[in-house]
C-alpha cells in the first residue's frame, strides 16, 4: 500500500490523518500507480485536492503517469480535467500540461 512503510511514528500517522490521508486514499493512489510516496508528498497532494478522480480524468485526456509534482502544480494553478477538455474543444490541442498551466495563468478561462 502507498507509503505505509514510510510512516515511522504514530505522530506522523496522526498528522497525515489530520490532512485527510487515510487507508482508502492510499489504496486509491496505489491502484493508479502512485505507491510508496514520501509523507510530505501525500500531505501536499491531499491538501491540494489531488485525488483518484483527478488523476483518472487526466488519464482519460491522454495524460498518464503524471508526476506528483505536476499533479500538485496543476491543482495549484486551477487546471482541472474539465478545464483541459474545454480548452481542447476550443482548439487548444496537443498541448503539454505546462501549456495548460500557462493558458490558465494568462487568464484563459473555461
Amino acid at each position: 500500500m502507498a507509503s505505509e512503510s514510510n510512516c515511522s511514528s504514530v505522530d506522523e500517522w496522526v498528522a497525515l490523518r489530520d490532512h485527510g490521508v487515510n487507508s482508502r486514499y492510499l489504496k486509491e493512489l496505489d491502484a493508479l500507480g502512485y505507491s510508496r510516496l514520501p509523507l510530505d508528498q501525500l500531505r501536499q497532494m491531499r491538501d491540494r485536492g489531488v485525488n483518484s478522480k483527478f488523476i483518472e480524468e487526466l488519464k482519460q485526456l491522454g495524460y498518464d503517469k503524471v508526476s506528483v509534482e505536476q499533479l500538485i502544480r496543476l491543482r495549484d494553478h486551477g487546471v482541472s480535467g474539465a478545464y483541459i477538455q474545454k480548452m481542447k474543444e476550443r482548439g487548444y490541442t496537443n498541448l503539454t500540461l505546462d501549456d495548460y498551466i500557462q493558458l490558465r495563468n494568462r487568464g484563459t478561462r473555461e
